[in-house]
């Protein structure tokens, strides 16, 4: 796989970080879910200095869904995570809208250029979106495989619970 190294499950163990505890200076921000969401806070925590570790309950992360329209804010976002070209690159960009009822008639047209001040929207797959942002999580610990079930505060952060058995401590989550 082009990014096995990225989506190798990390053996279960401890997974307390000895340098994440009450106290210290160790900035760790858990994240449970590695969907487009789970994917883009992390990067987006990375770019910010912050040491990010995802828990995933997939074995494997999969190539699946439809396109997504990814309008101009959601491009901003993008530029902001450094994904920016690579998203101009993939996927198709949108102009014109139409939008029609069940039955095809016309319930109004309009071009995002002209209602997003010169912005363009683009058109990725699920896959492909979901590919650019695993190209860009560098430095993080994805972990696959590892159900999250609740979490609990402690002085400094929280204690993520796993379905394994395991917990973690996190400044953030």
């Amino acid at each position: 796989a082009r990014f096995a190294c990225a989506l190798e499950r990390v053996s279960p163990c401890s997974w307390q970080c000895p340098m994440a505890k009450p106290g210290s200076k160790q900035r760790l921000a858990v994240i449970a879910g590695a969907g487009i969401a789970g994917l883009s806070a992390a990067i987006a925590l990375r770019r910010e200095g912050w040491e990010v570790w995802i828990f995933e309950k997939a074995a494997k992360i999969l190539p699946m869904g439809a396109a997504l329209t990814l309008w101009p804010n959601a491009v901003s976002a993008m530029d902001a995570l450094g994904l920016g070209d690579a998203l101009r690159a993939t996927a198709q960009p949108l102009d014109h809208v139409r939008v029609s009822s069940q039955c095809g008639k016309d319930i109004g047209r309009f071009q995002v250029a002209v209602i997003a001040s010169g912005a363009t929207a683009y058109l990725p797959t699920r896959a492909e979106l979901q590919q650019l942002l695993l190209e860009g999580l560098t430095g993080c610990q994805l972990n696959l495989g590892m159900e999250f079930l609740h979490v609990t505060e402690e002085a400094g952060g929280v204690i993520l619970h796993f379905k394994d058995g395991s917990s973690t401590f996190a400044n953030m989550f």
